[in-house]
């Protein structure tokens, strides 16, 4: 496996699981979390920057 490939799957695992840090932070289902930090949503953009530097 190539190093950039690693290094891919390493950022998604981090990210997925930083999004469900969040979905249960607000009570919020995993998938609407997802969903809303694909389109960009604002609040739940800076739900995830705090979270993720929490972790």
């Amino acid at each position: 496996m190539s190093h950039n490939l690693e290094h891919q799957k390493v950022h998604t695992r981090m990210v997925k699981e930083v999004l469900k840090a969040v979905a249960r932070a607000n009570n919020h289902p995993y998938q609407s979390v997802f969903t809303d930090f694909i389109a960009g949503h604002p609040s739940c953009t800076v739900w995830f920057w705090e979270t993720f530097h929490k972790m």
